[in-house]
């Protein structure tokens, strides 16, 4: 009997242990979030629109608001010329090609490449420059692997892309037939130099920029598989009260339903001195020097840097004031910054929404900035959708 009883007790611990376990499994599992987790073959498509409106009547020189500084991306290709359009569209496919444990690889197709207006692309060489590489992009889709949590990746055919685009590149500064002490032949070429120069520096995420020249949709999404998602709600800051022009609110709520989709909310309350696409439309020459391209400074495939990419997942700079060292100066100074309200800082509001579907594509990805100025409501609308896949005419 002892020994039954023995058995049985053994039993009993035995199945509470693993109930245990099993119990902390099943909460991990609940509470880990949302990090994708694709399969191999899985494909989706993707409209991107983007949208500057007003409500109110601005004056003749400040037409339209620049919204670069407020949105605050590392993406200043061009000076980001595709935050100074009323409107834009595109169109791309993403499609899974291989998950391992450690990877991701996936494909992105050029369906539909944004339209700039005239203005932005107004010299013959910017026309051509724009079309040229959105051509090579169109028959040479970008392939990107993934580190296992989606945070850092690399640009995996790198190497060819970056050959025939910088081929492209040297023929529209220099001719079809450059040599080593060519000249440049359009010296108002301002993106095919900008971009030229870039191809011989360490710039890791240059392919991944200019590739956001025709489909800007890619940068939201690589920041959308990067940002985990964890069901709560977060709270920092407190509301704008006028007494500290560095105050930040911040809220964000973020939901599982029951077929397990996300969704997150946040908002985000802060100042900023508002600036106008007038008040830098000549400023082109700080960013570009013509005559400092040379033909043998392109880089070769082996010069070229093919380090990973890492995204900040961050929604502000987390950059600190201690960080930097100020006892080892002579004098020991103490910065601090000016707080005061000053009278052009103007409330901006920033509202961001993302849904994720079951299979962790997401399939909305919107933002929306709000910034009142002598009247007039500045509405800047960015939105990522998936879409379904529609058969193109032959």
């Amino acid at each position: 009997m002892k020994t039954i009883k023995k058995q049985q007790n053994k039993m009993r611990v035995f199945l509470t242990i693993i109930t245990l376990l099993a119990a902390n499994g099943l909460w991990a599992q609940k509470n880990s979030g949302y990090s994708p987790k694709f399969e191999k073959g899985q494909s989706a498509v993707y409209e991107f629109s983007l949208e500057q409106t007003q409500s109110g009547t601005p004056d003749s020189i400040n037409t339209m608001l620049d919204f670069t500084s407020i949105i605050e991306d590392d993406n200043n290709l061009f000076r980001g010329i595709e935050r100074k359009e009323p409107y834009l569209s595109c169109k791309v496919r993403l499609t899974v090609l291989d998950v391992s444990p450690f990877t991701t690889t996936i494909q992105v197709d050029l369906l539909e490449s944004v339209n700039y207006t005239k203005k932005k692309l107004e010299p013959v060489s910017d026309s051509l420059f724009y079309h040229r590489v959105g051509d090579i992009f169109k028959k040479r889709p970008l392939i990107f692997t993934f580190t296992s949590d989606m945070k850092s990746y690399i640009v995996s055919n790198s190497e060819e892309v970056s050959a025939e685009i910088s081929e492209t590149l040297i023929k529209l500064v220099y001719g079809e037939n450059p040599s080593e002490s060519a000249a440049p032949i359009y010296s108002y070429n301002r993106y095919a130099t900008q971009a030229l120069s870039l191809m011989g520096k360490p710039y890791i995420k240059f392919l991944t920029h200019l590739y956001a020249l025709y489909a800007p949709s890619l940068l939201d999404l690589i920041q959308t598989f990067a940002n985990p998602l964890t069901e709560g709600s977060v709270t920092k800051g407190r509301p704008l009260d006028g007494t500290n022009r560095l105050m930040e609110y911040f809220t964000s709520i973020t939901t599982k339903d029951k077929q397990g989709e996300w969704t997150s909310i946040t908002d985000l309350y802060k100042y900023t001195t508002p600036y106008y696409s007038s008040d830098n439309e000549d400023n082109w020459a700080d960013g570009i020097a013509d005559d400092s391209v040379e033909v043998d400074s392109i880089a070769s495939d082996e010069d070229y840097d093919y380090d990973t990419v890492s995204v900040d997942t961050d929604y502000i700079d987390t950059a600190e004031w201690d960080t930097t060292e100020w006892d080892s100066v002579v004098e020991d100074y103490e910065y601090e910054p000016d707080t005061t309200l000053e009278e052009t800082d103007r409330a901006v509001y920033t509202h961001t929404e993302t849904r994720i579907g079951k299979d962790s594509w997401p399939t909305e990805i919107s933002k929306t900035i709000t910034l009142e100025d002598n009247g007039v409501a500045w509405i800047y609308r960015r939105k990522v959708k998936k879409v379904k896949e529609t058969q193109q005419k032959k």
